[in-house]
């Protein structure tokens, strides 16, 4: 019996066998905020990753992606009013759309162990918790689709040089060029009363 290969999380299946079983991809939030939203907001050269999809996110309905794992988007972020700074978070569908959970950004804190990349530390970046629903606004139900969304603010002043509006033209409606979008299917809870024994 052959032995099954496992596929990796956040993108493509693995149809070269180039993966180990048990290969995940998993990276921290601050590695994906130096290791691949910076490097794209600085113009620079990006991890070379096939995990990561640069689209738009917020666009398509992940109910219909058909896959339980886990994705990573690199997407841009687009005004809903011209001139403001409320993120579009409906599907283009209409379908659905992303809805913060905790109604506030969460930023990450300075003594967090975890925090080990010194460019993730001066980013200040924002991680913003959303969570799927779909029908109307008034008539709408949950779904288990979360995202965590993360964004490093696009400003002359954050230490970063970014090159913004006076480097590229850019569309009057875009908010952000860039930001991390880490999108998975909340858990079920296992329940002691699930478990079923078998006696032999």
């Amino acid at each position: 019996m052959a032995e099954r290969e496992e596929r990796p999380s956040g993108g493509g299946d693995d149809d070269n066998g180039k993966y180990p079983i048990g290969f995940r991809f998993k990276p921290t939030t601050e590695e994906l905020v130096e290791l691949y939203l910076l490097p794209k907001l600085l113009h620079e050269p990006t991890v070379p990753d096939e995990f990561v999809i640069e689209a738009d996110a917020y666009g398509c309905d992940p109910e219909e992606s058909g896959v339980d794992d886990t994705w990573y988007f690199l997407s841009p972020r687009y005004r809903k009013y011209r001139g403001g700074d409320r993120p579009v978070r409906r599907t283009v569908d209409d379908r659905g759309r992303w809805k913060p959970s905790t109604g506030q950004s969460k930023l990450p804190e300075e003594e967090d162990a975890s925090m080990s990349h010194s460019k993730a530390k001066k980013a200040a970046f924002s991680e913003n918790t959303l969570a799927y629903y779909v029908g109307s606004t008034k008539d709408e139900t949950k779904t288990k689709w979360l995202m965590h969304e993360l964004v490093v603010p696009e400003t002359p002043d954050n230490g970063f040089h970014i090159k913004s509006a006076a480097a590229e033209p850019r569309d009057n409606m875009l908010l952000n060029r860039y930001v991390v979008c880490r999108i998975y299917k909340e858990k079920i809870p296992y329940l002691a009363s699930q478990m079923t024994c078998f006696l032999i």
